[in-house]
């Protein structure tokens, strides 16, 4: 509940700088969103939304000076900053050799910085308040995703992300289709709980598919019955779609 309320605070604060503006990093990223490393961090002071990112980058990476830290980051193909009070992300946008990211529990509302980073195999922004997921549309490298606790609305935006094998949206309870998943045939894990989907017959044809939780939605169409049976191999495949097999199955009548 804490970090809740935490989550809620930093929202508003969020809204609180759009209102009064930032005058010099405006300047700076202009309408892109994006800013140079070494010039954000020359601006980072405590308080500031740069200044949360920077504090999160010193804590995980050797060296003290802008040069040093850039330096570190470049060497290195996967950053990991949980719970690290990070509001602003625009200072990551030319490090476009990362594999992995880690922003996950933070207050991240603009990922536009991202877009360019066509190298990632690995994103994990789970627990922010992202609502606009179109900047990470071209990340086809993709095999795991994770969008849980968010302001997501739609998904047709990861229609290009053919290699994705773990995808968790739940939580963004406004969500309501995830047609887009026909699309993905490498998928093995997909959470979809608490939102708005009523209608899971597209994950019907993904073989590959073996944890799929779907608590919490309003299912209409598609019958969820209970099973003592692990998947049983006779089930028809028109008949089933492969889920958390000890616990239910979805038909598709």
């Amino acid at each position: 509940m804490c970090n809740r309320n935490y989550m809620i605070i930093r929202s508003i604060f969020v809204l609180l700088l759009g209102a009064v503006g930032c005058e010099k990093a405006e300047e700076s990223e202009g309408n892109s969103g994006t800013i140079d490393f070494l010039v954000a961090c020359s601006q980072a002071t405590a308080g500031t939304e740069y200044g949360a990112t920077i504090a999160a980058i010193k804590s995980n990476f050797e060296g003290e000076t802008c040069e040093e830290l850039k330096n570190a980051i470049l060497a290195s193909e996967s950053i990991s900053f949980p719970n690290q009070n990070i509001i602003n992300i625009s200072m990551f946008a030319e490090f476009t050799h990362l594999t992995s990211i880690n922003f996950s529990g933070n207050a991240i509302y603009d990922i536009r910085a991202l877009g360019a980073m066509k190298k990632l195999t690995l994103l994990n922004l789970g627990s922010n308040i992202i609502g606009d997921i179109s900047y990470i549309a071209e990340l086809t490298e993709l095999e795991t995703l994770q969008l849980d606790d968010n302001g997501i609305t739609e998904t047709q935006t990861l229609l290009a992300m053919s290699k994705l094998q773990y995808l968790d949206l739940s939580s963004n309870t406004k969500l309501g289709d995830i047609s887009v998943v026909s699309t993905m045939p490498e998928l093995t894990f997909l959470n979809i709980k608490n939102t708005s989907i009523e209608n899971v017959l597209a994950v019907r044809d993904l073989e590959k598919l073996v944890n799929f939780d779907f608590s919490d939605t309003p299912l209409t169409s598609g019958q969820v019955t209970k099973t003592e049976d692990n998947c049983p191999n006779d089930t028809a495949k028109s008949q089933i779609v492969k889920t958390r097999c000890t616990n239910a199955v979805v038909t598709t009548q």
